[in-house]
């Protein structure tokens, strides 16, 4: 349904658009990844998510998008020991924000992170950032890159503007 959902958005056929229970949602996701971090030896933790409001996207869409960056994550390890944190920021818009203490992105790299057919990996197409920046966007989001250091890490946040989650 996720992928279907997400091929269907990538042709241009609106989602639907619903409020959403964002902590809900990556609960779901992480219950997913969990195994396949577990198996790398990773460790996967959502911080408390506290009181955050329902924002207004397409499920299937956000579930997609959190899965990719969990598995971007998960794939920055070279071997087992590291840690995946998420957790929940709310202000002037709800963010949900994956750190992990992976191998990290060079800066000649993270300057072309979010452009189509850019990859470092050997079997990856390059389009899980483009398409998954592109869709929050379509939502008033944003998927961007908040920092990373070669060799400790990144963290790579979803955004969900105010505009999308007061009308929920």
């Amino acid at each position: 349904t996720i992928t279907d959902q997400f091929l269907r958005f990538a042709r241009g056929i609106p989602p639907v658009i619903e409020p959403i229970d964002l902590p809900q949602v990556v609960i779901g996701i992480i219950s997913l990844a969990r195994p396949t971090a577990r198996e790398a030896g990773i460790q996967l933790d959502l911080e408390d998510a506290g009181d955050v409001p329902l924002v207004v996207a397409n499920t299937e869409v956000v579930q997609h998008v959190v899965l990719n960056l969990l598995v971007n994550a998960i794939e920055s390890f070279s071997q087992p020991g590291g840690r995946i944190a998420l957790r929940f920021i709310v202000d002037a818009d709800v963010r949900l924000q994956i750190r992990d203490t992976g191998c990290g992105i060079p800066p000649e790299v993270q300057r072309h992170l979010f452009e189509p057919f850019r990859t470092r990996k050997p079997r990856g197409t390059g389009l899980g950032l483009f398409l998954s920046r592109t869709f929050m966007r379509r939502f008033s989001g944003d998927v961007r890159l908040v920092d990373s250091v070669v060799g400790r890490g990144s963290c790579v946040e979803i955004v969900f503007s105010r505009s999308t989650y007061e009308a929920a």
